[in-house]
């Protein structure tokens, strides 16, 4: 069986992937979507009393960025 690297965590995310976010203003869950050439690939959500909208737009891009690396690296 081969083994498949994760790329780098430091290397830039390819161009073609782009992550959005839809932040909440009243405590609700806040959301990023991923998408790759425009094509919604994944959602991810993150929610609770102590997130704010800083905190959750730096938590979900890590989380986007960490999701595509592991799309890239099961990808091939």
């Amino acid at each position: 069986m081969q083994s498949r690297r994760m790329p780098h965590p430091r290397l830039p995310i390819p161009g073609e992937w782009a992550v959005s976010f839809s932040l909440s203003k009243d405590g609700g869950p806040h959301f990023a979507t991923v998408t790759r050439g425009g094509m919604p690939m994944c959602r991810l959500s993150i929610s609770g009393p102590a997130v704010d909208e800083a905190t959750a737009r730096r938590d979900l891009q890590r989380r986007a960025e960490a999701w595509i690396r592991g799309h890239l690296a099961r990808a091939g």
